[in-house]
């Protein structure tokens, strides 16, 4: 889940928290970790590629209404929202943040009733990101104790005038 960046500043090897990074060349592109981003980032030495915009989430979300199945996106895309909302977060933008919060929970909520059909089909789960795959799998099990706890009502002998 690596992040590609620009590098801003010519960046001689150093160790970053017992990694080593460069040396790296002004305008020369890389990929970093998230945290490693962030890192550098904050010193002013690299610059994501991709950073989402409210517009960017806005294409998500048509290309998703308009996909039958869970429609693609970036691998590492929750760490840039995150990273994304944190920088605007610090940059004072209270108006684009609630545009952008909003844009994010539009599509979220469209790819969580997606992944609620995969997890009653997992077979068919396609194009899930590492955390989608997580909550799929974890509906997956609820969804099993549920049918499970079910069954066992059914095969319960209840007494007239007891309840479950």
């Amino acid at each position: 889940m690596k992040q590609r960046v620009r590098v801003l500043q010519d960046l001689p090897e150093m160790k970053l928290v017992g990694r080593r990074v460069g040396p790296l060349v002004a305008g020369q592109e890389a990929e970093f970790e998230p945290w490693e981003v962030k890192v550098l980032e904050r010193h002013e030495l690299v610059e994501p590629i991709q950073r989402f915009t409210t517009a960017e989430l806005r294409k998500f979300i048509l290309a998703e209404e308009r996909a039958p199945g869970l429609g693609p996106l970036p691998s590492n895309f929750y760490a840039m929202v995150g990273q994304r909302s944190a920088s605007m977060r610090t940059s004072g933008q209270p108006d684009e943040i609630e545009e952008f919060r909003a844009a994010f929970e539009a599509l979220t909520e469209i790819r969580t009733h997606k992944l609620l059909r995969a997890a009653l089909s997992p077979a068919n789960a396609e194009n899930l990101l590492p955390e989608e795959r997580f909550f799929v799998n974890r509906l997956a099990m609820a969804l099993e104790d549920w049918g499970r706890w079910l069954s066992e009502l059914l095969e319960k002998e209840v007494e007239i005038g007891e309840t479950a």
